[in-house]
């Protein structure tokens, strides 16, 4: 998929439990990080226009590195449009709300769409005093900083909402080809049996298993 195929009008999808919404989108790099959190979290991402960068930007498509024909990838042309369109419970991420983001309820049959502001206003302040039962907050000290990095409030919420789902269509355990923690465990006992015989010549071998050198270098590292 081209960035100019993702420039497409759609309409919200009838599937997806968690949704991540972005108003007015200005940092390229926030956009591009909060996609690739989106394809790893199957969580659809819908940008309210307009945005603050061509949506060809070479630091958000660098950001999402070669996830962008993984994500379900919506436009809308304002906050009213997205709207009208918008069937599920939405909440307002926002630093003025009461409520604690995870002390809401997200493992029901509900889908839910998390609304984060743009980086350098947020949210419409008319726009939120409709909806103050909607809004959820992140936890922070306020005397330190003005608010959270976006990129980083989407993934805190979409993974608490996970969470209570109970990871639900995400892999929990995967096993990859080069895996270097599962190896790396069957070294360090067979190691710490003290077994003997082992040697180093380009190879490590010791009881009738040799791992080749990239592998000897990462656990002697």
């Amino acid at each position: 998929m081209t960035m100019d195929e993702l420039s497409r009008e759609t309409f919200l999808p009838d599937s997806g439990r968690n949704h991540v919404v972005l108003f007015e989108p200005q940092i390229p790099a926030n956009t591009g990080n909060i996609a690739r959190t989106c394809a790893a979290t199957n969580s659809p991402l819908h940008i309210i226009r307009p945005m603050g960068f061509p949506i060809d930007d070479k630091k958000m498509k660098r950001a999402g590195l070669d996830y962008w024909d993984k994500l379900d990838l919506h436009f809308y042309d304002s906050l009213e449009d997205f709207l009208s369109r918008c069937s599920g419970q939405l909440h307002l991420v926002t630093k003025f709300a009461d409520k604690v983001y995870s002390d809401g309820l997200y493992n029901d049959d509900t889908s839910h769409y998390f609304l984060f502001g743009r980086e350098d206003k947020g949210l419409p302040e008319e726009f939120m005093r409709q909806y103050p039962e909607q809004a959820i907050r992140i936890p922070m000290n306020d005397e330190h900083v003005r608010s959270l990095n976006v990129s980083n409030a989407v993934c805190m919420v979409v993974y608490e909402a996970l969470r209570q789902q109970q990871f639900a269509g995400l892999e929990l355990r995967h096993t990859y080809e080069n895996d270097k923690l599962k190896w790396g465990a069957k070294l360090l006992i067979l190691i710490d049996l003290n077994i003997s015989g082992i040697s180093f010549d380009g190879q490590l071998t010791f009881t009738g298993l040799s791992l080749d050198k990239v592998w000897a270098d990462f656990f002697i590292a």
